[in-house]
């Protein structure tokens, strides 16, 4: 599962709109893949932070500047390694979003 989410994060295989952003936390235990992001949102200027499980993006906060989301993105990266999840920064990154 974590080569399969790489491969998503990574690909360019179809047809996608793609942001490219710094500060990307992916976090594995066993096979199952968690991810931490911070990202902004054009249309209020807000810095959001998005936890991905199962696939599936949630909001987990919203802030005026970025290193106040980035705390948002600490807390849950700590929250889980303590759980004994591994957790790894990946410097660069994009995010692909079917048109479907």
């Amino acid at each position: 599962m974590f080569q399969v989410l790489s491969a998503l994060i990574f690909s360019t295989t179809f047809t996608a709109i793609a942001q490219e952003t710094p500060g990307y936390t992916l976090c594995k235990n066993n096979s199952i893949v968690r991810s931490i992001r911070v990202e902004k949102d054009p249309s209020t200027d807000e810095f959001i932070t998005l936890y991905t499980k199962s696939g599936k993006d949630k909001e987990v906060g919203r802030a005026t500047w970025r290193a106040s989301a980035e705390k948002f993105q600490t807390n849950i990266k700590s929250n889980l390694e303590k759980a004994g999840w591994d957790c790894r920064s990946v410097a660069n990154y994009q995010v692909t979003n079917s048109k479907e």
